[in-house]
């Protein structure tokens, strides 16, 4: 089976009715697969195939890190769909988070046992706790309004690792590179946490509501969110329902399925 030319799926194009989960605001064809969007005017590269995870320069992962670039969908980790992306205003606080420390970001202890020690500036500390506050303050009252036992069990792990990060920045001296790698767990564990809350209290609603909405989604009304790959049908609709972006990946053989448009 040969795959479809963009004239063959152009073909196909509608422009009469509203997109549903299952259509493509944008398309591609990668290998034997079409990878459709109903709510992303592009679609990113699906990071498939057998992958060497490592460490960049920059101490992220990359096209594999989750909170750079969306990742297949799993059910136990689906809040990584709901990870900000990085702010196209350069004047968005959130910018920090995404943030790469240089050396003149970085002061030596002169009274140090051992040279070349330190930590990060007085000016980047306070940066630190301040996100660390915000993001403490808002999971507790998450779960100050949360019934017990639907609490989800992964928000006091996340803040009490991202808690002994900020500690170890703040009070332990060390070298350059791993104050930098403590940072950008700081970050790494920050924006994870920001995107759990932000699933569990924006978007799960909206996937668990039963009623349809007045105010469909519509590109206007996407999240400015990571998103996820998927090919299961039922994760595409609740993405598409919750406005997180959602790149549905359909088999060639299935490209018959009449409820495929683009």
């Amino acid at each position: 089976m040969s795959l479809p030319t963009k004239d063959a799926l152009l073909e196909r194009s509608r422009y009469d009715k509203p997109l549903t989960a299952f259509d493509g605001l944008s398309a591609s064809i990668v290998k034997q697969c079409i990878i459709t969007s109903p709510n992303s005017t592009f679609i990113p590269q699906p990071p498939w195939e057998i992958r060497r995870v490592r460490l960049r320069r920059d101490f992220c992962y990359g096209f594999d890190d989750f909170t750079l670039w969306p990742q297949t969908y799993v059910e136990s980790s689906r809040h990584l769909a709901a990870i900000p992306t990085k702010p196209t205003d350069p004047n968005d606080p959130l910018n920090f988070l995404w943030w790469n420390m240089e050396l003149q970001d970085f002061v030596e202890d002169p009274q140090g046992l051992v040279s070349g020690l330190g930590q990060l500036t007085p000016s980047r500390i306070e940066q630190v706790n301040g996100f660390r506050k915000r993001i403490e303050f808002r999971t507790y009252e998450y779960i100050s309004t949360t019934t017990p036992t639907t609490v989800s069990p992964n928000v006091r792990p996340l803040l009490k690792s991202l808690n002994h990060t900020v500690a170890r920045l703040v009070s332990l001296p060390a070298t350059f590179q791993e104050t930098k790698f403590g940072l950008t767990e700081f970050q790494r564990l920050y924006l994870e946490l920001h995107g759990l809350l932000d699933f569990l209290e924006i978007y799960l609603p909206r996937i668990e509501n039963s009623s349809p909405t007045s105010d469909s989604p519509t590109s206007e009304s996407i999240a400015n969110c990571v998103g996820a790959f998927t090919t299961n049908p039922r994760v595409a609709q609740e993405l598409f329902d919750a406005r997180i972006p959602v790149f549905f990946i359909c088999r060639l053989e299935d490209l018959g399925n009449p409820s495929l448009h683009l």
